[in-house]
């Protein structure tokens, strides 16, 4: 008994392909429906922090986005349960881009990443008398999410990764470690970048694939620690994609996942592989050179290295709301708004390092002092 235990721990999680290609359907979309309204402030309603949307001209009213909220919390359930889900689930799609057009912020990378994925669904028929189909759409579920993992260590290789980013997600531990506990945790930091790159290609090579999933296990469960609200994080959708990011490595990659009857080549013609292969494994190299945005890789990243600050003139601050202000800290010859603090306490989600998000905040600003635009600035921290 013991022995059979042990072995189909091994083995790991004993399930078909398709049964598998259905719960991880309703876990993106269970994770999306979540997330989306732990950071409700984001999509509708009453906001201080700006919208930045694509064109000038496009833009939704309150009650526009609260009835666009509505259909597609609806069309998000309904793709779980009724038929033509397909279509409901090209429909969700389709009201996501209209959001993201009507504000650039919206585009977070766990929105996107779990609509990448779920748009392989759109195409998968459901059909399992056909291994090289259901074989070949799992696969490129597989490469989505192994993507993040690779390109998120990749880009922390850097000087900056370990005092800015790595401590300022580890400053928890402070509260409850002794400082010799603390430090040992603060060098293992050289090390994350390694560990997440191993992780991207182990979850694909087979024979080591057992290790990776582990490593998976424990770093999200330690994320999850310390990315309690409990200890300051506002960033709830980030918070909460720890746990659903184990369920997906534990049905993608846990077990037997290849068919016996599967051949490479059935995947080759599949349009939406070129296409994954372009968007996870190939645009995310050129993120060091600042020409792909890190957003569109899937880095789930909690910290700004380059910060962003606005510099306020003492005439400025005084005129800005309240709430504005509590984000201020004096500095030489003014005030500091860090905006990035804004928008997480707002909207419980990290604000982007893109230009069309800069000059919306810094626009906001500038219209409580019309006659010295000069005092408002932005400044790289």
């Amino acid at each position: 008994m013991r022995r059979e235990n042990k072995k189909n721990m091994i083995e790991g999680l004993q399930l078909s392909i398709p049964k598998r290609m259905a719960i991880l359907k309703n876990i993106l979309t269970v994770s999306l429906l979540v997330s989306v309204l732990s950071s409700l402030h984001l999509w509708c309603g009453e906001r201080s922090f700006p919208r930045s949307q694509v064109w000038t001209w496009f833009y939704l009213n309150e009650w526009g986005e609260i009835s666009l909220l509505a259909c597609y919390c609806l069309l998000l359930i309904a793709s779980m349960f009724l038929r033509k889900q397909r279509l409901i689930m090209f429909l969700s799609l389709v009201i996501a881009t209209v959001f993201v057009l009507a504000d650039l912020n919206r585009l977070q990378p766990w929105f996107f990443l779990y609509n990448a994925m779920l748009t392989a669904f759109v195409f998968y028929d459901g059909r399992v008398d056909d291994s090289n189909k259901f074989t070949s759409y799992f696969i490129i579920l597989q490469l989505i999410f192994a993507s993040v993992y690779f390109f998120a260590g990749l880009n922390r290789f850097n000087s900056f990764f370990v005092q800015e980013e790595f401590t300022y997600t580890i400053a928890p531990l402070q509260k409850i470690l002794s400082e010799r506990h603390y430090l040992f945790f603060l060098k293992i930091g050289v090390s994350i970048p390694y560990l997440m790159v191993f992780i991207g290609l182990g979850l694909i090579i087979t024979s080591i694939r057992y290790l990776a999933f582990a490593l998976v296990v424990l770093f999200h469960l330690l994320l999850f620690f310390l990315m309690m609200p409990a200890f300051g994080n506002y960033n709830y959708p980030l918070w909460i994609s720890q746990p659903m990011f184990i369920l997906l490595a534990l049905f993608l990659f846990s077990g037997k996942t290849k068919q016996r009857y599967f051949s490479p080549s059935f995947l080759m013609g599949v349009p939406l592989f070129y296409l994954v292969v372009a968007l996870f494994l190939i645009l995310p190299f050129f993120t060091k050179l600042g020409t792909w945005p890190q957003y569109l890789t899937g880095d789930f990243k909690n910290y700004k290295s380059e910060q962003h600050l606005l510099k306020l003139k003492p005439s400025v601050f005084e005129k800005i709301p309240n709430y504005e202000k509590s984000f201020c800290k004096e500095s030489s010859n003014g005030y500091s708004l860090d905006y990035n603090a804004w928008c997480l306490h707002e909207l419980n989600a990290a604000c982007f390092n893109e230009k069309a998000i800069e000059k919306e905040v810094e626009a906001y600003v500038k219209q409580f002092d019309v006659k010295s635009p000069k005092n408002v600035q932005l400044a790289l921290n």
